[in-house]
């Protein structure tokens, strides 16, 4: 993802709108999976569940749910994906789980991760 300043420009965008609209795809799950892996390392765990999740947590709180416990969340992640190595999941995981959109959806968008929990 392209930035200027700490801001997108109109490519990446554009980039960013298809991958969200197109979620369930191999494409945009790598897309989205190179977003969430904010220490480039090749795989996310704890810490950045942790970090994303917190803020559909509160914009949850803030439109009068529950809170709900990241722990919880984070545990349940992992069951669905059944990462090969236990410690944190990699984009291969993601798509071999086939439950790649509903992972990255939850870590990141809180409408997506109401419907998941209200199902």
């Amino acid at each position: 993802c392209q930035t200027y300043d700490g801001e997108m420009d109109f490519n990446s965008f554009l980039d960013f709108v298809i991958a969200m609209e197109h979620r369930g795809t191999k494409p945009a799950m790598q897309y989205l999976f190179r977003l969430l892996d904010i220490r480039k390392v090749g795989h996310i765990g704890n810490f950045e569940i942790h970090y994303f999740f917190k803020h559909v947590r509160q914009a949850l709180v803030d439109n009068g749910h529950p809170p709900v416990d990241v722990e919880d969340v984070k545990d349940e992640i992992f069951d669905m994906v059944r990462p090969e190595n236990p410690e944190f999941i990699t984009i291969d995981d993601i798509v071999q789980s086939n439950v790649g959109e509903t992972v990255l959806s939850i870590l990141i968008d809180m409408q997506a991760f109401y419907q998941y929990d209200n199902r």
